[in-house]
């Protein structure tokens, strides 16, 4: 039986999440407005005391690898990586729209097209588009960076689809309220069983990799990179 610790600080709120015999056990969040550096340790500290488990445990580490903020991301895959490369276990890697598209696959199978959406400030958003085929969803556009407004002219004259949004829905809105399509908001309930159902899918497909292998999903550049490529 295998036991997985999901560390997710790519957004506001510090998440941890264990999984113990294939089936997502405890969930643990932080939305104290603090630093994700200060709150994380702490928090996988409080969780394996509340469960009485040890680090060494665990069977798998899995964070998501991106898209969402930079240092966000950094510090949980890092956080994971670590612990995997100390302890010589294998990682696994989610990626957050693919979290986002499952969380809700099961309310919107009238739907053709999902399109999964997280803000990154203004009216920038990551993207990607899946589409229903044989009762799945197969990634037809994956990991793009756009503004609102190009994001749903792809998406025009097409059958009516759904819009899955982490957080910035209330943004996303006014664009798409004249449009054929539903907008779903995601709750934490089916955020959290998401995540477990993919982790077990990943274990179960052989979808783990090395921790030195484990790498950040960013997709725009950051501000050094953005001021680099001027010169």
């Amino acid at each position: 039986m295998n036991s997985i610790l999901f560390v997710d600080t790519s957004f506001n709120e510090c998440r941890v999440m264990i999984v113990k015999n294939n089936e997502l056990s405890e969930v643990y969040e932080d939305a104290r407005k603090l630093r994700h550096s200060e709150k994380l340790l702490k928090l996988i500290d409080s969780a394996l005391a509340e469960m009485k488990t040890r680090i060494t445990d665990f069977d798998f580490f899995s964070a998501p690898q991106g898209p969402g903020s930079f240092t966000g991301i950094r510090i949980g895959l890092e956080t994971a990586k670590g612990f995997a490369y100390a302890l010589e276990k294998k990682m696994i890697l989610l990626n957050n729209l693919d979290i986002l598209m499952n969380s809700v696959n099961s309310i919107s199978l009238n739907f053709q097209e999902i399109i999964a959406m997280i803000h990154s400030g203004n009216n920038m958003f990551y993207y990607s588009i899946y589409k229903r085929k044989n009762d799945a969803l197969e990634n037809i556009v994956a990991n793009k960076h756009k503004d609102i407004r190009e994001i749903l002219k792809v998406l025009d004259g097409k059958s009516q689809y759904a819009v899955v949004c982490g957080a910035g829905s209330e943004i996303v809105f006014p664009y798409i309220n004249e449009k054929n399509c539903c907008l779903f908001p995601v709750e934490k309930s089916y955020y959290r069983k998401a995540v477990g159902d993919m982790l077990k899918k990943s274990i179960l497909c052989g979808n783990t990799i090395e921790p030195l292998k484990a790498l950040p999903v960013y997709i725009k550049l950051t501000d050094a990179e953005v001021k680099k490529s001027l010169y």
